[in-house]
């Protein structure tokens, strides 16, 4: 989901295998994020008009944020890969950042 949003040209294999290794990686949020969707298709289902109106926006919200949470360390190692101190900066990297992660994901998105 947030991938293609920040890497367009990205391969749709590269994608899903990316995605699938930092849902492994982080696999509580995985979990968290399925239950509050699972809560909310309870909700839906004995309170459709109600729930629909006042909670669509949260879920989502809240779905976003932890997949956005477990593609940030992705996203930063290829931000760090690329060189580019426009894209360090807007990722919030340190300019002598720590080297050391398990990604290639500069290799990996140009493959």
């Amino acid at each position: 989901m947030v991938l293609p949003v920040e890497y367009p040209r990205a391969r749709i294999r590269k994608v899903l295998v990316n995605g699938l290794l930092l849902s492994v990686r982080r696999w509580y949020m995985l979990v968290l994020s399925l239950a509050v969707l699972a809560g909310y298709s309870w909700g839906l289902m004995r309170s459709p008009i109600l729930v629909a109106l006042l909670a669509t926006g949260l879920i989502w919200y809240m779905a976003w944020a932890a997949v956005r949470w477990q593609v940030e360390p992705f996203v930063r190692q290829m931000a760090r890969e690329s060189g580019d101190p426009g894209v360090q900066a807007t990722y919030g990297l340190p300019d002598d950042g720590a080297k050391g992660s398990s990604f290639t994901a500069l290799q990996d998105y140009r493959q």
